[in-house]
Order: structure tokens, then sequence, then C-alpha cells
């Protein structure tokens, strides 16, 4: 089963966190069918080894690309706060009123909120789904990691039964 059909399978708006994240758990599925319901053979067990390390490799990519895009999505939304908090700022600070009773920062950092609200809330709303992706990439690879420990251990019970059944008592 090519990837296009696995995509098929995914319900929901192709960029969504929600259809991102089923889909990633879909092609991890996938890449765990070890044995599938049958004893693994010596050939699986071989192969689910050599592929760790590139389905490893693939998921630290995915994670740096989510790590990129969190951030880039952080600073977006720091230019963008800052160029509307000058733009309030200009507006509101006006010279001839003493600086005392000019607007606090706070004050005009709910201006710039209040008065670009949609936007504002867009913005915080990538960042957070940008954050949430990278975080589920973090998780992917911590489970991806245990699942090294499993092929591990599948791999030094074949061997010992591999020894027990050349050399019986």
């Amino acid at each position: 089963m090519n990837e296009d059909e696995d995509n098929d399978n995914i319900p929901g708006d192709p960029a969504s966190l929600e259809y991102y994240v089923n889909q990633k758990i879909a092609q991890m599925k996938a890449a765990l069918q070890l044995g599938a319901g049958t004893p693994i053979t010596f050939y699986e067990l071989q192969t689910a080894l050599v592929e760790y390390n590139h389905v490893y490799l693939t998921l630290i990519a995915l994670q740096n690309e989510a790590r990129i895009d969190w951030f880039k999505k952080k600073n977006d939304l720091a230019v963008w706060s800052d160029t509307k908090y000058v733009a309030v700022k200009t507006r509101e600070h006006i010279k001839d009123i003493p600086g005392t009773k000019w607007a606090s920062t706070s004050e005009l950092n709910s201006m710039v909120k209040a008065e670009n609200k949609d936007e504002y809330l867009s913005l915080v709303n990538e960042v957070e789904e940008a954050e949430h992706k990278y975080s589920f990439m973090n998780h992917l690879i911590d489970m991806w990691k245990s699942y090294q420990y499993i092929l591990g251990t599948l791999s030094s019970n074949v061997r010992s039964e591999v020894s027990m059944a050349r050399h019986p008592d």
C-alpha cells in the first residue's frame, strides 16, 4: 500500500493538526506490523532491525521541520505584535500630552489585541498548532525509541532459541 492510499483512509482536512497526527500514527502502525499476529520470522526481525534507523532518522527530520515551523510562527507573531505595537504607540502618544498621561505598555498591548482580534487569534492559533505538532513529534520519537528496546529483546530471544536448538540438552 503506498502513502497516497494510506492518506485516502484518513478523515479530515489535510492541513489540520488532527490529520497530520492521524497520518503519522497510521504510518507508524504500518511500520510496527512485525509478525502481524503470526510468529516472527528471522527475515521479518532482520528487516525491522535494518529499517529501524531509517524510520528513526525520518522521524528526527520531521521533528526538526516541526520545530523550525514552530519557531518561524513564533517569530512571525512577535514581528506582527511589534509592528502593531509601534503603530498604536505612535498614534496614542501625542507629543503635546505629558508622558505621565501616556498609555502604559500593557494598555498598548491590549489595544493591539483588541483592534486586531481576528488576526491576533489566528496567529496565536498557528503558533499553538505548530507547538503541538512539535510536541507530538517528540512523543512519537520517544515511542520509537522504546520500540528499539522491544526489537533488541526479540533479537536476544531469537538468538537464545537458535542457540538452544543447536545445543539441545
